[in-house]
């Protein structure tokens, strides 16, 4: 108990601005609130991915919260099974949940929108399935916002689970550089929000406020093992997390 009555709030082990990102004075979710709450993240075994899951479990494991890594491997390319093990291989080394996923191709899907827009969009049906929503079997297109900013204000909604994925700051100017190049209007150019409210759960991206070079000064600190996927290094393909 400390000295104004109150239990003192549990600190995570590591000390930086990455978790300060996920529990600071800024961030969407309070701590209290997070350990009430289901999380799911998006982990490929990048370098972005990896920082947030590792992040995550500094600060979930004092509070006892809920926590599941999911990987999707839609084998597209030659390495999509070493990242597969690789994911397997840091899930046991950091004792986290982890759940794999297969997607299949959908008949006539790829040619319709694009490979990399049909892999987006399986990849949200196979982290909606995980999540246990009934949605994840009908998904025929991204789902869309209900609201673009703040918790929802559903009295329910404070048992949805949240799907956390690693965008971070140097994704919002290459997601604006796509879009715009692809010939998008004003709302396609607009800013990923940090929180949003999906069918049935909160799509959270806690690390939207920092660059990659502070992701990378963080694995650095914490001697973070991370592949490197090369389509990230394509501009002309959608980032795939």
């Amino acid at each position: 108990m400390g000295p104004d009555g109150k239990t003192p709030r549990r600190r995570a082990a590591v000390s930086h601005s990455v978790i300060e990102a996920l529990t600071g004075a800024g961030s969407a979710f309070q701590a209290a609130d997070l350990s009430k709450r289901s999380l799911f993240i998006g982990f490929s075994g990048g370098l972005d991915s990896s920082v947030l899951t590792h992040a995550l479990l500094q600060v979930m494991r004092p509070l006892g919260g809920r926590l599941m890594a999911v990987h999707v491997n839609h084998r597209l390319q030659p390495a999509a099974m070493q990242f597969e093990r690789h994911c397997r291989e840091m899930a046991r080394l950091w004792n986290v949940a982890l759940t794999v996923k297969r997607p299949a191709q959908v008949q006539g899907q790829a040619s319709q929108l694009g490979l990399e827009a049909s892999a987006r969009l399986r990849r949200y049906a196979a982290f909606e399935q995980v999540m246990g929503l009934k949605a994840a079997s009908r998904r025929t297109e991204e789902p869309g916002l209900a609201k673009p900013t703040g918790l929802p204000e559903d009295p329910g909604s404070s048992n949805w689970p949240v799907l956390v994925l690693a965008h971070h700051a140097n994704d919002q100017v290459e997601t604006a550089l796509l879009q715009w190049m692809r010939g998008a209007g004003l709302e396609g150019l607009s800013a990923m929000p940090v929180l949003s409210q999906r069918e049935g759960y909160i799509l959270w991206r806690p690390l939207l406020s920092l660059t990659r070079s502070t992701l990378e000064d963080y694995a650095r600190s914490c001697k973070l093992p991370f592949i490197e996927d090369p389509s990230n290094a394509l501009l002309d393909q959608d980032r795939n997390r």
